[in-house]
């Protein structure tokens, strides 16, 4: 997938105002072993039944999470959503003590690792929150939450 996603680099916008998603069709064989059968650039997100809409929906949330709009990652995590990181400049191997030998298949568990991030965000907002409320600053004398 990182290869094929490379080989095309070059013919892929470049625009930090959008993003493109690829959708990757896999068939496993009797064996397990997968077998790509094409890639398509923005692929249906049309859901026809109860589960397509269930991992559709999963996937948007997930795509969100991962452009990090309200800017709440660090850049260490390893897990997004239901996402593994497996490339960041350099291709990313799995522990030594792994008993997968692909990311493909694993275990998702994307609400618990979104649960995680809130949790650890919230904390890190709250300690901030307390840190600059007690810095003798004029632009923090009168802080409350405008959303506008």
């Amino acid at each position: 997938m990182i290869e094929c996603l490379k080989s095309v680099k070059p013919v892929m916008i470049n625009d930090k105002q959008c993003f493109e998603l690829y959708g990757f069709d896999i068939l496993f064989d009797a064996k397990l072993k997968p077998w790509l059968l094409e890639i398509n650039s923005s692929p249906s997100m049309t859901a026809n039944t109860r589960e397509d809409h269930k991992l559709k929906v999963g996937v948007c949330d997930d795509v969100y999470t991962i452009l990090n709009i309200e800017g709440i990652l660090t850049g260490e995590e390893e897990q997004i959503g239901g996402f593994d990181l497996i490339y960041k400049g350099q291709k990313i191997n799995l522990p030594p003590n792994s008993v997968f030998s692909s990311f493909l298949g694993c275990y998702n568990n994307r609400k618990d690792q979104l649960k995680k991030l809130a949790k650890t965000t919230a904390i890190r907002l709250a300690v901030e929150f307390k840190e600059n409320k007690n810095k003798p600053n004029q632009n923090n004398k009168n802080l409350r939450y405008n959303p506008y």
